[in-house]
């Protein structure tokens, strides 16, 4: 008997084999290792700029742009 002829014959039975099927994966998938992947720090960026003659409310907004337009690769 085919696997097919059983799941047709059987809908419940193929439904559970299908479920445990499922779980089992699921709890496999769970207690996998991950020794294998390297331990990776995000890059971090830090920019110094001086602005001078400014307020610091103007700085806030027109220094980030001037920044993002003269190197756009950085900008996230």
């Amino acid at each position: 008997m085919k696997l097919s002829e059983l799941s047709i014959k059987r809908p419940v039975l193929a439904i559970v084999f299908s479920l445990v099927l499922v779980l089992f994966g699921l709890f496999s998938y769970q207690s996998l290792s991950v020794r294998e992947y390297p331990n990776i720090d995000p890059p971090n960026v830090s920019v110094t700029t001086t602005y001078v003659a400014h307020l610091p409310k103007l700085s806030k907004v027109k220094l980030p742009r001037s920044l993002k337009m003269r190197s756009p690769e950085l900008v996230a």
